[in-house]
């Protein structure tokens, strides 16, 4: 008899991280899920990178996010600079 694997997540707040989607030189990109089961892609910024011209530009895409609403564009569903992970 074969035993079930089970896999194990991290979590991120309330978010379920499934897997990495993405990496760049500041940021890492995390497909993740809600308690009730939605998809969504978190960007994790590494905090070794907290220079006052990255937040600068942070800061900007998170403004511009707030912004967008559009059905092709991934939209801001929340910000959250001290969630745990």
């Amino acid at each position: 008899m074969i035993a079930e694997e089970k896999t194990k997540y991290t979590k991120c707040g309330s978010y379920t991280i499934i897997k990495t989607i993405g990496s760049g030189y500041h940021a890492k990109v995390k497909l993740a899920q809600t308690a009730e089961g939605q998809l969504c892609a978190i960007k994790v910024f590494k905090k070794d990178h907290a220079l006052s011209a990255n937040i600068k530009a942070l800061a900007n895409e998170i403004q511009i996010l707030k912004e967008i609403n559009h059905p092709n564009l991934v939209n801001l569903i929340e910000f959250n600079d001290s969630m745990p992970y």
